[in-house]
């Protein structure tokens, strides 16, 4: 059983609305971030194929040659789906208490990738500044112990939310990895 600790809406770093839940367990074992996009634009990618498609037949390119109009349009549609495909409708970060840490990224298609991290392997938790575009923009990530290097795994990479909710995620994950590492 679980309860939602907070909920709300705020923006990502490029100003899109995102929705983001914190739920936590009752028995303290668990606790769930949830950040998802409040809309998606694959209805944009739509709209600008069938313009594009209705131009093409407007300037009769269909009675030049009918299968050029075919490849155009199926190469719009192409960007759709190849979008859909790849567009992240949620990312999620779940902290197990005595497990560890697990990432799952929901595609828009509702495809799903999983990542598990043991406590053990984390070796440390930070928030740090990149540059994207000329804007300073904040993430955060966790620094994995493999078995002969470092890697850097970043959390919420795509969706990206700004450093207020950052900070947030970042006390309870570096409290959690302390209360850990102490027993």
């Amino acid at each position: 059983m679980y309860y939602i600790y907070d909920s709300n809406t705020c923006e990502n770093i490029f100003g899109e609305s995102i929705n983001y839940e914190i739920l936590k367990h009752e028995n303290g074992t668990c606790a769930e971030y949830r950040i998802k996009r409040s809309t998606i634009s694959v209805q944009r990618w739509l709209v600008w194929t069938i313009i594009f498609t209705y131009l093409a037949l407007l300037f009769g390119l269909h009675k030049r040659d009918g299968s050029l109009l075919v490849i155009f349009a199926a190469l719009l549609m192409g960007g759709v789906v190849l979008k859909a495909y790849l567009r992240v409708r949620k990312e999620c970060l779940t902290i197990g208490t005595q497990i560890g840490v697990q990432l799952t990224t929901t595609y828009l298609i509702g495809r799903q990738t999983t990542t598990f991290i043991s406590y053990n392997r984390i070796k440390d938790i930070f928030i740090n500044e990149g540059f994207i575009a000329q804007r300073i923009i904040f993430y955060l990530g966790l620094i994995i112990d493999d078995t002969s290097k470092e890697t850097v795994i970043l959390l919420f990479p795509s969706i990206m939310p700004r450093l207020a909710l950052l900070k947030i995620i970042y006390q309870n994950l570096s409290t959690t990895i302390n209360q850990f590492r102490i027993s």
